[in-house]
């Protein structure tokens, strides 16, 4: 048991002795300071550290009464008994009254020891009492995760924000943060690193703002600032936010290391200026929400000032999001198939199979308007496992029919590429429908790769037998060196290229590296967005033997194109 520590007022070093010995004889282990003047009263108090004061009423210079005046006003809630062999009845009540935790006689000092245990488990119970409230405030107004102020505080200070801002004619802005694709993180790297990454960022952010500036976690991975006292004019105001905006999206750009994994984060940022895009706490943040969501929409990693155009945009994505979630209930969505066709003997080598959704009220919604949605609402797993499951299914029925299928490939997202189980998701979808893995081909952009922990994903699958291509090359990711170590079997050189062939001399000439370079390292190369047997008739001369594109054939219904396989020579790469 640790000693308690007893500060003793009193002129007796005997009387102090015999009150040591009773404690100590009752189990109580006690560390026992005298002294005997109001300097070293004052000078113990001032050093703090104790855990009981004792005071003699009656000292030459300096009474009982009178030193508990000294310890509540330094240690209000530390206990304090009198022990006196002179203290009258009135003067007892009167200690009491003024503070004094209990009074002993020295002629009954027995009663010391129940005075002490009582004052000891008083001060115990208080100092609980006192950490449950902090705790409950804590867990009130602070979230458990980060120690960032929450909803409800936030929301506290903006209130008070808004209010002193209208008194003084001044703006206040409010940055709604929302990190871009922290759900692959959490599905790469488990929920703990996402965590840890979540903590990052608490621990970055008040290192970018100003004094009376908050930051608070929202939610999620969503987090909210607090810029008052800005001037009252709003170009003035947007430049004094920007200045906050800036410094925050370079602080977290900057690399984190997380559960000994180095990670890359940047974040979509909604803006608002009070008073121009709300006058009340409810409209700001719905408004700035609006904003965030505006900034994703333009390639994420910027952000957003609100505009009242915003509202009509924000109801749409909102509608077109619970529209999709309905989609795959009520088969609205279609796998359609664009051939790839080899040009000796313009025979069909292959296929994309390519998302289709046919609204009710809209008719056909391009997949770029969403799959974006899809991604961002956490659709897109369900979407692509559907994709996939369908692609294996219509072609064990082609086969059943005496078809010779093609390798078909299929899109994947970077969201599915993240997550360690998806090439388990291949395999099971694979022996579920009995075909081999050479019959399967995966397709992805550039910006996929750019994730360090695609790597292992992509190597369990290309270990399956799975060709791996890279969709739209030379239009993302501009480092060359995931040739090398992603284990990749085609290159498909994007449309933006071939459309200018005839015409423009840079794209020629990238158009023939890309083929060149893709030669000497074995893979194979597809031409995506052929239309005229001109650029087809380039393109061979640079060395490109397979194409795809409305030369050729749209995206076509599976009928169709079971009918294209039927009426063509088919050869299976």
């Amino acid at each position: 048991m640790t000693p308690i520590r007893v500060l003793y007022l009193e002129d007796s070093e005997a009387d102090s002795e015999l009150v040591q010995a009773l404690l100590e004889e009752a189990g109580i282990a006690c560390e026992l300071t005298r002294v005997e003047t109001q300097a070293e009263f004052a000078a113990a108090l001032e050093a703090g550290g104790f855990t009981l004061i004792l005071s003699d009423n009656a000292l030459p210079a300096y009474d009982g009464l009178s030193a508990l005046a000294d310890a509540r006003e330094r240690c209000p809630d530390l206990p304090f008994i009198l022990v006196s062999g002179t203290l009258g009845e009135e003067a007892a009540i009167e200690s009491l009254k003024a503070g004094a935790t209990d009074y002993v006689l020295k002629q009954r000092l027995s009663r010391l020891v129940p005075a002490v245990a009582r004052a000891l488990k008083e001060t115990e119970s208080r100092a609980a009492r006192r950490a449950s409230e902090a705790r409950m405030h804590e867990l009130a107004f602070y979230d458990g995760l980060t120690g960032l102020p929450n909803r409800a505080l936030f929301e506290d200070r903006l209130r008070m924000a808004l209010a002193r801002a209208q008194r003084a004619g001044e703006a206040v802005a409010l940055l709604f943060l929302d990190l871009d694709r922290f759900k692959a993180v959490n599905d790469s790297l488990g929920h703990p690193a996402g965590d840890g990454l979540l903590r990052e960022i608490a621990a970055r952010l008040p290192r970018c703002l100003r004094e009376g500036d908050t930051a608070a976690r929202w939610g999620g991975d969503e987090f909210i600032i607090l810029v008052p006292d800005l001037p009252g004019e709003r170009q003035a105001a947007a430049e004094a936010a920007g200045v906050v905006i800036e410094k925050v999206r370079e602080t977290l750009t900057r690399a984190m290391t997380v559960e000994g994994q180095e990670i890359e984060v940047s974040t979509s940022i909604g803006v608002v200026l009070y008073p121009w895009d709300g006058a009340n706490v409810v409209d700001l943040i719905k408004h700035a929400d609006t904003a965030m969501y505006q900034a994703k929409g333009r390639g994420r990693n910027t952000y957003q000032f609100f505009a009242e155009a915003m509202h009509t945009a924000a109801r749409e994505r909102l509608i077109l999001e619970n529209d999709l979630r309905r989609a795959l209930r009520r088969s609205e969505l279609a796998v359609h198939y664009q051939p790839q066709v080899q040009m000796r003997g313009r025979r069909i080598v292959g296929a994309e199979a390519l998302v289709r959704w046919w609204h009710p009220e809209r008719g056909w919604i391009s997949p770029a308007e969403f799959i974006p949605v899809a991604e961002e609402s956490g659709q897109i797993q369900a979407i692509g496992r559907w994709v996939l499951d369908q692609v294996l299914a219509q072609m064990k029925d082609w086969g059943a029919r005496g078809l010779t299928v093609p390798r078909i490939s299929v899109n994947v997202s970077a969201y599915q590429l993240t997550d360690p189980a998806f090439p388990r998701t291949v395999l099971e979808l694979l022996g579920a429908h009995g075909l081999a893995a050479e019959y399967l081909g995966l397709e992805f952009t550039e910006s996929a790769l750019v994730q360090e922990r695609t790597l292992q994903t992509l190597i369990a699958i290309a270990q399956l037998g799975v060709e791996l291509a890279v969709d739209d090359f030379g239009t993302g990711y501009s480092s060359l060196s995931y040739l090398k170590r992603f284990p990749l079997t085609t290159l498909k050189i994007d449309q933006s290229f071939v459309h200018d062939l005839e015409t423009d001399p840079s794209d020629a000439a990238l158009v023939r590296a890309i083929i060149a370079m893709a030669r000497s390292l074995r893979l194979r190369v597809i031409a995506e967005g052929v239309e005229s047997g001109a650029q087809r008739t380039l393109l061979s001369r640079y060395g490109c033997r397979e194409f795809q594109g409305y030369l050729f054939s749209p995206p076509v219904a599976a009928e169709k194109f079971a009918a294209f396989l039927t009426h063509h020579s088919t050869q299976r790469q």
